[in-house]
């Protein structure tokens, strides 16, 4: 894989090269630096809910849930279901997941597209709905570079706290050409891709390089189907 960095981008255009969609992507990455969404409710409730929302956000999001992806479903299934039915608990920096965009490249860590560490801050807060809340159940949902930080926690998660993720939605799954839709070891039927073309093709998730581009940065018109199937994977 190869990620299309924007800063080379960059140099491009002062060469003469017009990409103003780059520049409509390096102004987006610069606005998630600065805005973002705080979600805990797995750490700091004293009753247990009976489901979890986990979310991992984006490169260069804020807080630790952004402000795209996560914010819309954590209050999409709130909303339907009942914030007292669902909580949502976000993977921060305080979990060792800092969504930097060095973390995404495929030459880090060994090549899983983010940064050990997060990957094993994910699957400390899965390990927490284990044994805080052995009754709940959970749900995820990741983008972009929060996309591989869930299919390699949950890919190695025990058989007993995997059990307990009921479905997982992946929105620009930096993975997803080498992994065929899928997240290693866990149920096809369970996960739902979603790769943007409301911009042209997201060359994050439609192709085995990874470029940044326009439609890989919006994905606002999916949002309620990844409510939609969350919803659906929770028993009513």
């Amino acid at each position: 894989m190869k990620l299309s960095l924007l800063i080379a981008a960059s140099a491009l255009s002062g060469l003469g090269f017009a990409r103003p969609a780059v520049v409509a992507e390096r102004s987006e990455l610069i606005v998630r630096q600065v805005s973002g969404t705080v979600k805990n409710d797995l750490l700091q409730d004293t009753t247990c809910r009976p489901y979890y929302l986990i979310i991992a956000r984006g490169s260069t999001e804020a807080d630790n849930i952004g402000s795209t992806v996560g914010p819309a479903l954590c209050s999409g299934l709130q909303s339907a279901l009942g914030a007292s039915k669902i909580g949502c608990q976000g993977i921060g920096n305080a979990q060792g997941y800092t969504a930097s965009l060095a973390d995404n490249t495929p030459t880090y860590d060994g090549g899983i597209l983010t940064s050990k560490s997060a990957v094993a801050g994910a699957a400390s807060i899965f390990n927490q709905v284990n044994t805080k809340c052995p009754n709940s159940k959970v749900v995820a949902t990741g983008y972009s570079q929060g996309t591989a930080v869930l299919y390699n926690s949950i890919e190695a998660l025990p058989a007993n706290v995997k059990s307990k993720i009921l479905g997982v939605t992946l929105f620009g799954y930096t993975a997803n050409v080498p992994n065929k839709g899928q997240i290693p070891n866990y149920p096809a039927s369970q996960t739902k891709v979603f790769c943007s073309d409301s911009l042209g093709a997201d060359g994050v998730c439609t192709a085995s390089e990874i470029t940044v581009n326009a439609a890989h940065l919006d994905y606002s018109s999916q949002y309620a189907n990844g409510v939609a199937f969350l919803k659906g994977v929770i028993p009513a």
